[in-house]
C-alpha cells in the first residue's frame, strides 16, 4: 500500500512521540510510592567490609590456641521489598557479605536496613550465618538496652547487653562497641561488634541449672580492613 505525504506525516510523528515517551520512561528517575531505606553510614562502620578484608581470631578457652582467620571473598548489593500487615511496604538496601572461615563457621554476613524506628540513627540490622544452616541477628541498634525481641526460630531472644565507649579485648582498647546478646534453645552467646572493626570477641555458652558454662570464646588477633563506600 503506498502511503500519502499527509499520512506519512502522521506517521513519522507518531513514531516520534512513542520513542520519545519511551525516551523519558527509561532515561528519567522511576517516581514510586513506596520509600526507599537505605543503610547509614555510621551502621557501615560497624558492619560493611570490602573484599580482601580479613579478621584473625584466637579461641581462648582451647589449649591449642586455635586460630582461625575469617575473609570477606565477594560482596554483593541489592535492593529489596519489605511488606507486612502493619505498613504498606518500602524498599530496602541490603549488602552481603560472603565469608569463609574454618571454626568459627561463618559462611555470610548479611547487612540489611530497617524502617524508621522512634528517633534512632541507626535502624539496620546484621546477621551472620553459619555453616550449619543457622543464622543470628547479631545486631539491632536500635533495640533499647536489656529490652529482649523474639525473633522467632532458629534466632532466639535478641538483646542489647550494654554499649562500650571503651571496651578492652585481648589487651586492645576498642572504641563504640556494641554487647548484644542471642539466646537460643540452650546457649547464650555475646557478640561485641566495635566501629570500625566489627566482631572484636565473641562467646557462647551453655545454660545449665547450676548457671552458664562458657565453652567458646574467640577475641580480636589482628585485622585487615576496607571499609565500602
Amino acid at each position: 500500500m503506498k502511503l500519502n505525504y499527509l499520512q506519512t506525516s502522521v506517521l513519522v510523528l507518531l513514531t516520534g512521540l512513542l520513542f520519545g515517551s519511551l525516551s523519558s520512561c527509561t532515561n528519567g528517575d522511576v517516581v514510586s510510592e513506596f520509600k526507599t531505606h537505605k543503610i547509614t553510614e555510621e551502621f557501615k562502620k560497624y558492619s560493611a567490609f570490602d573484599s580482601l578484608s580479613y579478621w584473625v581470631y584466637r579461641k581462648t578457652t582451647s589449649t591449642t590456641s586455635n586460630i582461625d582467620t575469617v575473609r570477606v571473598t565477594n560482596v554483593s548489593l541489592d535492593r529489596r521489598f519489605h511488606t507486612d500487615i502493619n505498613n504498606p511496604g518500602y524498599f530496602y538496601d541490603a549488602i552481603e557479605l560472603s565469608l569463609t572461615s574454618t571454626y568459627l563457621g561463618l559462611t555470610k554476613a548479611e547487612i540489611a536496613a530497617g524502617s524508621q524506628y522512634e528517633s534512632s540513627n541507626m535502624d539496620e540490622l546484621l546477621r551472620f550465618h553459619y555453616f550449619n544452616g543457622r543464622y543470628y541477628t547479631v545486631l539491632l541498634p536500635h533495640i533499647k538496652t536489656d529490652s529482649t525481641v523474639h525473633l522467632g526460630n532458629p534466632e532466639g531472644d535478641y538483646s542489647n547487653v550494654s554499649f562500650h565507649e571503651e571496651q578492652w579485648v585481648n589487651g586492645i582498647a576498642y572504641q563504640n562497641v556494641f554487647e548484644s546478646r542471642v539466646i537460643t534453645d540452650s546457649t547464650e552467646m555475646h557478640f561485641y561488634i566495635a566501629k570500625n572493626f566489627g566482631l572484636v570477641k565473641y562467646t557462647s555458652a551453655k545454660i545449665t541449672s547450676a548457671g552458664l558454662k562458657i565453652n567458646d570464646e574467640w577475641v580480636l588477633e589482628t585485622s585487615s580492613l576496607i571499609p565500602i563506600p
